[in-house]
């Protein structure tokens, strides 16, 4: 579940089914560009030219997504959370998947 929160409802919670944080969003820049916090890891995204960057604290690029611009925070947020969780899961652990 997504909720949106904040003074101008530019930070959205992801919740469990059980109404329990697990993450945060927040945007900046027209939603172009923020930063997204997941199990205690923190990640940040832009987009630029239709392309979805999601780097790492160190602002290296893990991934990139092209992407249809959506100006719709809960759709964006849903695609960023999904991109940022694939990567936790999938890339992280098995980083030989990332050089193919």
């Amino acid at each position: 579940m997504l909720e949106q929160t904040g003074m101008f409802r530019n930070r959205i919670i992801l919740k469990t089914e059980y109404s329990i944080p697990v993450g945060q969003i927040h945007f900046v820049r027209n939603n172009q560009s923020g930063d997204l916090l997941i199990d205690n890891e923190k990640f940040y995204f832009q987009i630029k030219e239709g392309i979805l960057y999601l780097r790492d604290r160190e602002r290296k690029v893990l991934e990139h997504y092209e992407l249809e611009l959506q100006n719709e925070e809960l759709e964006l947020s849903a695609l960023i959370f999904g991109s940022a969780l694939f990567y936790q899961n999938v890339f992280a652990k098995t980083p030989q998947l990332i050089a193919l």
